[in-house]
């Protein structure tokens, strides 16, 4: 059989004791949840690869300020309504 197959005894053997017993819908839903396990560590790492990046330019932005501080840069409310009040 392994050799129709073309894999080896140990292969075989460790898919035998991994997957004896299982249906096939619980095979399915087992390849399903790898599937989505894989997806969701792929989006972990994008994210994670994302907020080095924010924090590597607000690093820079941060050494890049004048030397007394941030006092003097005029601030600007961050919200103004219709009629520009804030």
């Amino acid at each position: 059989m392994c050799r129709a197959h073309e894999i080896s005894a140990a292969t075989f053997y460790a898919w035998k004791s991994k997957y004896s017993g299982i249906d096939v819908s619980e095979a399915e839903r087992l390849k399903a949840m790898q599937d989505e396990n894989r997806r969701l560590k792929l989006l972990v790492a994008d994210l994670s690869l994302h907020g080095k990046a924010l924090k590597a330019v607000i690093r820079k932005k941060l050494l890049e300020l004048p030397p007394h501080g941030i006092k003097n840069i005029p601030q600007e409310p961050l919200f103004a309504g219709p009629r520009g009040e804030v």
